[in-house]
């Protein structure tokens, strides 16, 4: 995400990754923001200039992202944020939200608080991510594992 308005207060999509349950890339692309970025948020986001220069229109993403999920199950962590970025919905029924598994969420009650994605990646799978500039590529990854663990008992 970069920061787009006065001050970048607002954020926007600038980068998309989709990958399948064996973990290979099917979908990558830098997003160009419908409004000018005003932050680049770069110590986090790792977007730079350069990247949206040929970026595609966020249209063309949401579009692209819409086609390959059709019908499938969408993987994630906390997916209300993914999904809002992209201005898109999915079928409950088709998600499944790392996020939302209460063995995965503080004090492991539905009520209590999700975790951090880099949390649980680094105490479950030993990985170590979102060390400064984040990753959509590692990120997905990591919920994916996290799903995989847990897919039988928590029938996500």
């Amino acid at each position: 995400m970069v920061g787009v308005g006065p001050g970048g207060a607002r954020s926007a999509l600038a980068q998309v990754v989709l990958i399948n349950s064996r973990e290979e890339l099917v979908y990558a692309a830098y997003v160009r923001p419908a409004e000018p970025v005003s932050d680049f948020r770069t110590a986090v986001s790792g977007i730079r200039p350069h990247h949206l220069a040929r970026a595609v229109p966020f249209q063309q993403a949401q579009a692209e992202v819409t086609r390959l999920l059709y019908k499938r199950r969408l993987v994630g962590h906390a997916l209300h944020n993914d999904l809002k970025a992209l201005q898109m919905s999915h079928p409950k029924r088709q998600q499944r939200d790392t996020a939302m598994y209460a063995p995965f969420r503080a004090q492991g009650g539905p009520t209590s608080r999700a975790r951090k994605l880099s949390d649980l990646a680094r105490e479950l799978l030993g990985m170590r991510i979102q060390q400064g500039e984040h990753s959509p590529l590692e990120d997905a990854v990591a919920a994916l594992r996290l799903y995989k663990l847990r897919a039988a008992e928590a029938r996500l």
